[in-house]
């Protein structure tokens, strides 16, 4: 094999070097490329006589590869240069080795007028999408169908006489083709008969009225509406076979690509299939997830009889509805919400029948991770075991752990699912300074071949303003580090969609400035930027919201696009969209791109893997990496590691080699017992002083967290105050939850039920230190002395649904107490801040408090509307302030318009709500609460953006159409779905292709 496997790295190189264009012949045509094809078409035609042998799939992978590469070797050597047949067999090769959605992309370029019958039915068989005329194709593909679309399956016989004849109708055309005698047609008659067998095998009517449970007329139903794919894939077959669709729990590794969000679905139809399902609950772990899975779930179910629910990120009680629905409902949550309705209502888990966690890796999330880790424990010690529970993670190293802890033991572990073969090329690029041009080193990974393939001029340097760029010359190389990227950005961009990724957001903001340089002075860049309709649309509604001086309005304006988490989610949202639809060339992202975005990205350029606490875990990098030669959509990428001038630093080999070594991603940690380790102080230098937990695990730190920071750390040291102020937020979430199990605590002896309690977390269950497992027993029992001590019997109800800690909520308390009659006695959203500010300004660090006039204009400007362009010019008018030493800019201004403001200060009115009783005033709250998270002060504009339409510009001049401001969210839709034309007409320069859909969706 290892021959081979080096005639098919050169055959893989020869594309390189025609795709790169360096204009050499290194790996030009060789008279053993072709005598490959003995060995492939001996290897497929090998698994034609055992179509029951699982250990083909190695030489199947590799097959579809040769098959696939050779035909697009466009060369006067290459006779086979596109080769129809080849590309033929290529997907079927894919189809045998069980990768269906490669297969079908082997099939996009061929010409099928230039196939024979014979392969003609082979091809109509593979894509099986049912439009294949019977006077071009035969009678084959047109029965196969049937029979997966279960147009017999109500009658046995009907149904075992449609399959006879169907294989009497695949003889006929075999025993046709060996009479014909030609090797290719005997070959393609041969796959038809394998394929087809397959395909019924693999019958999703077929499986899923077996494992799941329900009818068949419920699974033919479904398939015929086109709500499900007629055959199931490998990691499908897998969730089936181990009960997953007849109800058990399960931990699920499932890699990118292998059809995680159809699996959900059928998860879901399982249950609704044996009208077992009352409410599903899918936790998401990120806003924009929880959007995209929604979207799909509400396209997946429409017109059926369930409703599909994606819950507001809102601390409130606004899902008293889902009560009182005989419909199965399906929830979409952030971990934050399900915890916030958790302790309002248990309820809700007594009436839940699923639980999916999906990117469940996130247990690990610096940020939230403890959140997420203390709401699988609540669910594992409130929900009884019957309840199916689901963890779905593509990147997670030590499943079999997981699964032993997950739903104390009583899961199953899937894993096993081999991801493709031959998907990706690995490389560096440099810049030469002897040659002043651009080299490549690509690692063709196949086989365990380690050499690296050299390509020289690449790219080579641009005049920009009559300096040639990139210029090693000048003091720092950093602009020249960016034009290196820069040039390769453009050469790949004829082949596809490109991604440049870079942890650091000043790295992204700082490329897309020399880029919008660059396109305005070079009108070729220009036009392969393919500015359209639909960027035009996203620039102008981005402007709307960032306003026209934005370096990253005018970086969209050119058609160079930027995908970050301090861009409005409407925006990401139409990028993702448009992109999907091949109208973006060019997008440069940080790690927002990980979180579950498909996008057809042919080509990822990585400028660095990060350092500190930006560093990129396996993990997090195998999940980035996943973004390119998306399934269904590409069959092979290119990852580009961009070292500048220099070979790659220690970190960026590192990740390298995990990757071209398929090592595997690391053990899922716990945030909860990271709180333990040191931490650095600067948290982009691991090698900066470390706080250990000596340090804060102290009673004077756990008797008030807050107060020990503002006694012991200097105001002007931000950077320890900061993590301080982090131990001492998981503290408080820790307190919370350990009051939302009191009643648990208190039955029996409440020291035994803390330990029992500690034991259950993720975190003592992966620790292997007793001190580590001992510091966790005894976090849990100061706490438990500290809410016997400071918080009666009636407090203890409502501190519970605060979601904050001891303190913040004892220090609410006393102040609303005291406060009350003076506070919240308007409707006015800016006189309700300015009652709140002595109990918001909370919020703000040292630093920050110095200038909390300023933060609460920006409030008062938030909630009522002003865009985050002339948010800036608020600040601009408080002269000469900086915020985290930056001078006006309006990414800070979004960046406290959605950290501060969204989350910390509505999280804060959210709490103060719990404590007030006078049911007026607590509805005002909970406007100001919606105003502060949405950014929009009326109601109607609020159901114009909870309904999909999610930009505040849009929801905004929508309301004003209505001239109403008090529209509940049915009305909105009743007026919207009069009005759309109105709208199209008034918005038509800002209406994104996006929200043109969720438009057209809104009846």
């Amino acid at each position: 094999m290892s021959k081979n496997e080096d005639v098919l790295r050169r055959i893989w190189a020869r594309k390189k070097e025609l795709e790169l264009s360096t204009h050499r012949e290194l790996y030009k045509q060789e008279d053993n490329w072709s005598k490959l094809l003995y060995y492939t078409f001996a290897a497929l035609s090998n698994y034609l006589m055992n179509i029951e042998n699982n250990h083909f799939s190695r030489d199947l992978q590799f097959s579809a590869k040769y098959f696939e590469l050779l035909p697009t070797i466009n060369d006067d050597s290459n006779l086979l240069a596109g080769d129809n047949e080849l590309m033929l067999f290529g997907s079927a090769a894919y189809f045998f080795a069980d990768y269906p959605e490669a297969a079908n992309v082997a099939l996009k370029p061929i010409d099928v007028g230039s196939l024979s019958f014979y392969e003609k039915v082979l091809y109509a068989v593979i894509l099986n999408d049912g439009t294949f005329p019977e006077k071009t194709f035969g009678k084959v593909p047109t029965m196969m169908n049937n029979i997966l679309l279960g147009d017999f399956s109500e009658d046995s016989l009907r149904r075992t006489l449609s399959e006879k004849l169907m294989r009497d109708s695949i003889d006929k055309l075999t025993d046709s083709a060996y009479k014909d005698g030609i090797d290719e047609n005997i070959l393609a008659a041969e796959c038809v008969s394998a394929v087809v067998l397959l395909k019924i095998k693999h019958s999703t009517l077929r499986i899923m009225s077996e494992v799941s449970g329900g009818t068949d007329d419920y699974w033919k139903q479904v398939i015929q509406d086109k709500k499900v794919e007629r055959t199931l894939w490998a990691s499908q077959r897998a969730l089936g076979e181990h009960g997953v669709f007849s109800g058990r729990s399960a931990v699920v590794q499932m890699p990118t690509g292998a059809g995680k969000t159809a699996s959900i679905s059928l998860i879901l139809r399982s249950a609704l299939s044996k009208e077992k399902l009352r409410i599903a609950i899918i936790v998401a772990p990120f806003k924009s997830i929880r959007d995209e899975i929604y979207q799909k779930q509400v396209q997946n179910f429409q017109g059926e009889s369930i409703q599909v629910n994606r819950l507001s990120t809102d601390l409130k009680m606004d899902f008293g509805f889902i009560f009182h629905h005989e419909k199965p409902r399906v929830l979409i949550v952030t971990p934050e919400k399900l915890l916030f309705m958790i302790r309002h209502s248990n309820d809700l888990l007594f009436q839940t029948d699923l639980i999916v966690f999906d990117e469940a890796h996130q247990l690990d999330n610096s940020e939230r991770g403890i959140t997420f880790e203390l709401l699988l424990v609540t669910i594992r010690q409130i929900v009884p075991e019957k309840v199916q529970k689901i963890f779905i993670s593509a990147v997670v190293g030590n499943p079999e752990t997981i699964s032993e802890w997950f739903n104390a033991g009583n899961n199953v572990e899937i894993t096993g699912v081999p991801e493709k073969r031959y998907s990706n090329a690995y490389g560096w690029a440099v810049w030469n300074k002897k040659t002043n041009s651009g080299d490549l080193f690509f690692k063709i990974n196949v086989g365990n071949d380690d050499r690296w393939t050299p390509y020289s001029n690449v790219v080579n340097p641009v005049k920009v303003k009559r300096i040639l760029e990139p210029n090693f010359s000048r003091k720092s190389p950093v602009k020249a580090y960016k034009w290196v990227t820069i040039l390769y950005a453009i050469h790949f961009m004829s082949n596809g969609m490109v991604a440049v990724f870079s942890p650091r957001k000043d790295t992204i903001s700082g490329i897309a400035a020399e880029f919008t340089k660059y396109a305005k002075l070079n009108d070729s860049f220009s036009s392969i930027l393919n500015v359209n309709e639909d960027t035009k649309a996203i620039a102008s509604l981005f402007s709307h919201n960032f306003g026209n001086n934005s370096k990253l309005v005018k970086a969209f304006q050119s058609g160079i696009f930027v995908h970050d988490g301090e861009i409005p989610n409407s925006i990401r949202n139409s990028i993702e969209f448009a992109a999907q639809r091949g109208k973006i060339k060019l997008l440069l992202c940080t790690n927002t791109l990980a979180q579950g975005v498909n996008l057809p990205i042919k080509t990822m350029l990585v400028t660095s893997v990060g350092q500190g606490s930006l560093k990129l875990k396996n993990r997090d990098l195998r999940n980035l990496i996943g973004r390119v030669g998306r399934s269904g959509i590409e069959n092979e990428g290119n990852i580009i590691f961009v070292q500048g001038s220099d070979f790659a630093n220690k970190n960026t080999g590192n990740a390298i080699r995990q990757l071209v070594e398929n090592i595997p991603p690391e053990n899922l940690g716990s945030s909860l017992l990271n709180l333990f380790q040191p931490t650095p102080v600067d948290p982009y230098n691991m090698q900066t002083e470390l706080i250990t937990s000596d340090q804060w695990f102290t009673a004077d730190f756990l008797e008030n967290p807050e107060e020990w920071v503002s006694n012991h750390i200097s105001t002007d040291d931000l950077a320890r105050a900061e993590v301080y102020r982090k131990k001492g937020e998981a503290v408080s979430k820790i307190e919370g939850f350990l009051m939302s199990l009191w009643d648990f605590i208190q039955m029996g002896n409440p020291t035994d039920n803390l330990r029992l309690i500690a034991e259950s977390t993720y975190a003592y269950h992966i620790s292997d230190s007793e001190d580590s497992r001992r510091d966790i027993e005894n976090l849990f029992y100061f706490l438990y002395r500290k809410i016997v001590r400071l918080v009666t019997e009636s407090d203890l109800t409502i501190y519970t649904k605060m979601l904050t800690g001891i303190n913040e909520s004892a220090l609410m308390k006393n102040w609303v107490l005291e406060n009350e009659p003076l506070i919240v006695n308007t409707n006015s959203l800016g006189q309700i801040i300015s009652d709140l500010w002595p109990l918001l300004k909370h919020d703000l660090n040292p630093k920050e408090m110095e200038h909390d006039n300023l933060f609460q204009k920006l409030l008062e400007g938030w909630v009522m509307g002003t865009s985050y362009g002339d948010l800036l010019d608020v600040w601009k008018s408080f002269e000469g302030v900086k915020i985290k030493n930056k001078n006006p800019n309006v990414e800070t201004v979004y960046n406290i318009c959605d950290r501060l403001f969204q989350f910390n200060m509505a999280e804060r009115v959210s709490a103060i709500a719990e404590l007030i009783e006078d049911d007026v005033k607590k509805k005002r709250l909970y406007l100001l609460h919606t105003a502060i998270k949405s950014g929009l002060p009326t109601l109607t504009e609020n159901a114009i953006y909870s309904i999909g339409l999610n930009d505040r510009y849009l929801s905004s001049q929508i309301a004003l159409l209505t001239g109403d401001t008090s529209l509940t969210k049915g009305q909105v839709k009743d007026w919207i779905s009069h009005h759309k034309n109105e709208i199209k007409q008034r918005e038509n320069e800002s209406l994104t292709r996006f929200f043109l859909k969720v438009l057209d969706e809104i009846v």
